[in-house]
Parts: structure tokens; sequence; C-alpha cells
């Protein structure tokens, strides 16, 4: 079965989920991450139905901190329409 692949990037600002902290140590930030993730959850269940017509999974994931940015990149992939013409 041929594939065909997309990538979808979702950002969170870390100043909104973590109050008033500017600049959270690490321990500070793997207090977060929990809330973080709930809302990367919800970020995903309304995109993914939608990104580019749909009927996408996702097989790999990718988390980045980005100054005051955390930063989901996912590789998606989806059965491609088959091609193929009778003769």
């Amino acid at each position: 079965m041929d594939y065909e692949y997309s990538f979808l990037h979702i950002q969170l600002p870390l100043d909104r989920l973590a109050g008033q902290l500017t600049e959270p140590s690490r321990e500070e930030f793997a207090g977060l991450f929990p809330q973080l993730l709930d809302a990367y959850l919800l970020a995903i269940r309304q995109h993914l139905p939608t990104h580019k017509g749909g009927g996408w999974e996702v097989i790999s994931h990718d988390f980045l901190r980005l100054s005051q940015f955390l930063v989901l990149t996912l590789l998606l992939r989806r059965p491609q329409p088959n091609m193929s013409q009778s003769a």
C-alpha cells in the first residue's frame, strides 16, 4: 500500500500555561508537562480530522522548546488513493 505523508505543527505559548513563570526551570517545566500534554491532545483532536481532508494517522512526533513556546510536530500518513487505471 502506498501512503502520502504530511506534517502538522502545533505550538502553545508556555507563558499562557505557566502563569507567572517567565523562564521555567527544568523542574518547573516538568511539572507543567501534564498540563501541556492535555492542551496538545485537545489541539490534536481538533486539527487532525480536518487536516488536508482528514484520514490521517500519527506515526511519529517530536517536541521542541523554543523560547516561550513548546512546539509539537507530528508526522502523519494516510493511504494514497489507488491511482491505477483499468486496462
